[in-house]
């Protein structure tokens, strides 16, 4: 079991490919490679394992055997826990549309581990599967990365309404981070021209990452990512808890200075509040 309070922190483009364009502006991209951060404050993970286990010369009274595992659990804390994921996805500014991304990979961070408990039947017991190994799986991973993708299956559906809350016009999602909107007043032949900075609202929007080669600009990622995390924050809470089943070959176990490995079935819940 796995539980957190997961929040999605930023999507930043790493690059993007123009697909569609209305003049001179970029209104769609085909694909558009990203990396969607996540974050959780604390997550609880909760495991438990049935098969054999054996373990090395020096462990428990000084020698070596094997012993049948049932109900195995081990349980902790991730602090700080921190996902960062990388696909492609689909952006078209007009008419605005959002794919999910497509995941391609996963990388996981945290600052601690902390409450490690082992118990079989309920009963302590001073050998058990780590909790890195449990976090390195590819299972833990895979449904890690499925429900955040589905979570964000939902972006689609507040884009635009993301986009026109902003009040960015095409032409100045088009241009330049930074540079003054330009503007004409008056005469046909543009010979009047004044520029305008963006306002504030539309300042605060804009992403913080740096986009990369044929990205959108910072502010249109900005909007992207005020729409992913709407949909985020509505729909990951239906995906948790998460559960996995894993597969122990003679997986390496310790605990305490204690050495050995495991041939089981591993079922593993987790949960968290996400961002």
């Amino acid at each position: 079991t796995f539980d957190a309070d997961l929040k999605l922190e930023q999507i930043a483009c790493n690059n993007a490919v123009c697909a569609k364009k209305v003049g001179w502006t970029c209104a769609g991209y085909e694909p558009l490679n990203a990396t969607v951060a996540v974050s959780a404050s604390s997550m609880s993970f909760e495991a438990y394992a049935n098969g054999d286990a054996s373990w090395d010369l020096g462990c428990l009274n000084g020698s070596s055997g094997n012993v049948s595992v049932s109900n195995g659990k081990t349980s902790f804390t991730v602090k700080n826990f921190r996902a960062s994921l990388t696909g492609t996805m689909d952006v078209v500014i007009s008419p605005p549309s959002a794919s999910s991304p497509s995941i391609s990979a996963l990388e996981i961070t945290y600052d601690s581990i902390e409450d490690i408990e082992c118990t079989q039947n309920g009963k302590p017991v001073d050998t058990c599967v780590d909790a890195i190994t449990y976090l390195n799986t590819a299972e833990f991973k895979q449904a890690m990365a499925s429900a955040i993708q589905r979570a964000l299956d939902h972006m689609k559906e507040y884009f635009g309404p993301a986009l026109e809350d902003s009040g960015v016009s095409l032409e100045q999602l088009a241009a330049e981070q930074g540079e003054p909107q330009v503007q004409v007043h008056g005469n046909e032949d543009r010979s009047l021209l004044q520029a305008h900075r963006s306002p504030a609202k539309q300042m605060a929007l804009r992403a913080t990452a740096k986009p990369g080669p044929g990205c959108p600009n910072a502010l249109t990622i900005g909007i992207l990512q005020v729409a992913a995390s709407a949909a985020f924050k509505k729909y990951i809470t239906d995906e948790l808890p998460l559960h996995a089943n894993h597969s122990f070959e003679k997986e390496t176990i310790s605990r305490e200075g204690c050495s050995g490995s495991i041939t089981a079935i591993a079922g593993m819940t987790f949960d968290a509040d996400l961002k």
